[in-house]
């Protein structure tokens, strides 16, 4: 007879432990499921991240272009400015203090 109540011991330590299993199991897919949310969160925080980074390098990049447009702008007028007769006048003016006809001038001794 104490191999029958061996027998049945066994048994159910065999049940207790698929028992255990199954009530364990909701457990782990629980845990499972926690853990892939919560990595797709942190990858989604990640990637958020990166993005603002690279839309902050944008608009400096932005800002870095338009400041370029408004000098060269600037560079094509002045350009155009330094192809006239008035820019040439104004020149030997400053560098030769040459005069132009019907201009005043004072001597000081």
């Amino acid at each position: 007879m104490s191999e029958t109540f061996k027998r049945s011991d066994t048994v159910s330590e065999e049940q207790t432990k698929k028992s255990l299993g199954r009530r364990l199991l909701p457990f782990g897919l629980i845990a499972a499921a926690l853990v892939v949310i919560g990595s797709s969160w942190w990858y989604h925080q990640e990637i958020n991240r990166k993005m603002e980074q690279v839309n902050t390098r944008v608009e400096k990049v932005n800002t870095e272009i338009q400041e370029e447009v408004r000098k060269q702008i600037n560079l094509t007028g002045e350009n155009a400015y330094a192809h006239t007769d008035a820019y040439y006048m104004q020149l030997a003016r400053a560098r030769f203090h040459l005069i132009e006809e019907g201009d005043v001038v004072y001597v000081f001794r």
